[in-house]
């Protein structure tokens, strides 16, 4: 009677500290840490941003999300930039000019408005472009150098 105790009681022990080991490794797997948060940069000349840009851009309604590739060309005074989106859908998303302004690119005109942030996250630039497109809906886009 002893010894199916003793059994019992270690199997019982493997069992829930391999539970245990599954339920670490599981949990490790899956991605529950957020990632590092958004460190604004103010963008002090427009050479900081110029160049290509890439990345999801998504609709704040609904379900609507695409690639899109954001060239940004500097002209001394102001900058100007192309969207392209990539997919199914119209391939040309939107262009015009840039103004610097307290440490961002702003844009409005063409039924647009946009704001180009320079942030940090993990180490990493980051160009975070929200705005309200020809349609009315508002967008946001993180955007990281094209390589």
């Amino acid at each position: 009677m002893e010894r199916w105790g003793r059994t019992t009681w270690q199997t019982g022990t493997i069992c829930v500290l391999g539970s245990c080991l599954a339920a670490i490794v599981g949990c490790a797997s899956l991605d529950f840490w957020s990632p590092a948060p958004f460190i604004p940069v103010a963008i002090e000349r427009l050479n900081d941003v110029e160049g290509r840009w890439e990345g999801r851009v998504k609709a704040e309604q609904g379900f609507d999300s695409a690639w899109v590739t954001a060239d940004i060309t500097n002209h001394e005074s102001y900058a100007t930039y192309t969207f392209v989106r990539t997919g199914i859908r119209t391939p040309f998303l939107g262009a015009g000019n840039l103004q610097l302004l307290d440490g961002r690119l702003l844009t409005e005109g063409e039924g647009r408005s946009l704001t180009f942030t320079l942030a940090e996250q993990g180490g990493v630039r980051v160009l975070l472009v929200t705005g309200i497109g020809k349609d009315g809906q508002s967008y946001h886009a993180e955007l990281k150098r094209a390589k």
